[in-house]
């Protein structure tokens, strides 16, 4: 999958952006902002871990926007639950026009 450069979460449009030492210099693999709508991945993970960091970050900003209260690691469950079933049933969302 390409990591789109906007994505759109409950109204707002995030950047999406790499950079290939955030996990050196955060020992995070990914971090996004609400106020400043971006959404930061590190580059140098595999493609896998890439869309795994987007889709968390993604729950991390629905948690953020809708006020859900998630724990962390509640975030992080429903990160890899969604994941394994998006990619192991190869289900693609997009328009097939």
């Amino acid at each position: 999958m390409r990591i789109p450069e906007k994505i759109k979460i409950g109204g707002h449009t995030y950047i999406c952006k790499f950079d290939d030492k955030l996990s050196r210099d955060t020992s995070a693999n990914g971090m996004s902002c609400g106020n400043s709508l971006e959404i930061i991945i590190d580059s140098s993970l595999p493609e896998e871990n890439q869309e795994s960091v987007l889709l968390h970050e993604i729950l991390e900003q629905i948690n953020f926007r809708y006020e859900l209260n998630l724990e962390h690691e509640k975030i992080t469950i429903l990160e890899s639950a969604l994941y394994q079933v998006l990619k192991d049933n190869k289900l693609n969302f997009s328009d097939r026009s």
